[in-house]
């Protein structure tokens, strides 16, 4: 179970940016890791990691929770933590 005050850290790779484009933009950031999602939860669902998001999560402000998957093959890196300063990204409002 993921606590309320967690936050995941997720890296897509170059080419899953690409080929989502805006579909994914609303749910990204843009830090000195580069482009990054943050999301209240990730957990692989078979061949995808599905994402779970407060609306606080995302650039693009959503009204309610969302959940979004992607193929695991798109996935470079996945971080946890108590918050999203504990996991190392800077976080920015722009939205890639």
């Amino acid at each position: 179970m993921t606590s309320p005050t967690s936050v995941q850290g997720v890296l897509l790779t170059d080419e899953a940016y690409k080929l989502l484009g805006e579909a994914i933009a609303p749910y990204t950031h843009i830090g000195r890791v580069g482009r990054y999602i943050y999301c209240e939860s990730a957990s692989q669902d078979g061949a995808f990691l599905t994402m779970k998001f407060r609306p606080s999560d995302c650039s693009t402000p959503i009204d309610t929770p969302m959940q979004i998957s992607v193929p695991l093959s798109y996935v470079k890196l996945i971080v946890a933590g108590i918050s999203k300063s504990t996991i190392g990204f800077v976080p920015s409002d722009d939205a890639v």
